[in-house]
């Protein structure tokens, strides 16, 4: 199974073809949808978006230790 997970902050679900929006045009994101499954709920660990995506990468919460900066190589 190939996994692509896109993490943008400047979507919203209700803005993308894929959810139901007709005015928004998004045909790659629907193309891609289309022949994808779609996750229709998620949670995110935290917020902003930049310690979420080590939360994602790690499979942490990781806001308890780490803060604005790169994961570590570990």
């Amino acid at each position: 199974m190939n996994v692509i997970w896109i993490v943008a902050d400047t979507f919203r679900r209700d803005h993308i073809g894929a959810y139901g929006n007709a005015r928004i045009m998004t045909p790659s994101l629907d193309a891609l949808a289309a022949k994808s499954v779609r996750f229709d709920s998620h949670y995110a660990a935290g917020f902003p978006t930049m310690p979420t995506r080590a939360d994602h990468l790690t499979g942490r919460w990781t806001m308890s230790f780490m803060g604005w900066e790169p994961l570590p190589p570990a």
